[in-house]
């Protein structure tokens, strides 16, 4: 009857151990995922300024060194 109360009360700390190491990992992820949405975010920014600057200049396709600004 001890052995059976023992092993119950190993099943229980180990199944508290894997739920903690789950936790972790879990809660690390979203830390990830949350840093890949602010760096999406960022870029995103980026290239829409990248758009605004480039729309400012017309490149003649018939002479690729003639580049004007277009103000």
């Amino acid at each position: 009857m001890v052995t059976m109360i023992e092993e119950v009360s190993d099943i229980g700390r180990k199944t508290a151990d894997e739920s903690d190491s789950a936790s972790a990992a879990a809660q690390q992820w979203r830390v990830s995922m949350s840093q890949v949405r602010d760096n999406v975010e960022s870029l995103s920014s980026r290239a829409k300024r990248l758009r605004e600057l480039l729309s400012m200049f017309n490149v003649s396709e018939s002479d690729s060194t003639s580049v004007e600004a277009a103000v």
